[in-house]
């Protein structure tokens, strides 16, 4: 696997929101550690858009509380992935909701998914997959 760019998020980092720092994942290409400080984010979050791989999500120096009452990812989720090697980490995602009432936190389109110390709450789903024979979602410590 090729070397991860770090892309940092909080108050005084280089990105304030998650959905920032997700967009600049996909014009690298994926390939890229996403470290968000522990807080709140509301409305906030993003699509990794389908074959960016390599991509992790991870709340550092405790959780990154995603609240998501109007914000959602092409009118799906506040995540949604499509690549491989997505690693979703010390995340707690709550009240997304959207018009079809099929809103999840977490939205697996395809490819490798891995949720670790994730807490999903509020939601109209927590975790929604798309059919993908030659995909894997692993679930650990949530």
């Amino acid at each position: 696997m090729p070397d991860q760019t770090v892309l940092e998020v909080g108050a005084d980092k280089h990105y304030q929101t998650i959905n920032a720092a997700i967009q600049a994942a996909n014009a690298l290409g994926g390939n890229a550690d996403i470290r968000v400080d522990a807080g709140t984010y509301v409305n906030d979050g993003g699509y990794l858009w389908d074959g960016i791989d390599n991509v992790t999500i991870e709340g550092v120096d405790g959780m990154a509380v995603i609240v998501d009452p109007a914000f959602n990812a092409g009118g799906k989720a506040a995540i949604v992935t499509g690549g491989q090697n997505i690693v979703l980490r010390n995340l707690d995602i709550s009240g997304v909701t959207v018009p079809d009432a099929n809103g999840a936190a977490v939205r697996y389109d395809r490819g490798t998914l891995l949720l670790d110390h994730v807490h999903f709450h509020g939601n109209q789903n927590g975790l929604l997959g798309a059919p993908d024979l030659a995909g894997s979602i692993t679930i650990q410590n949530s």
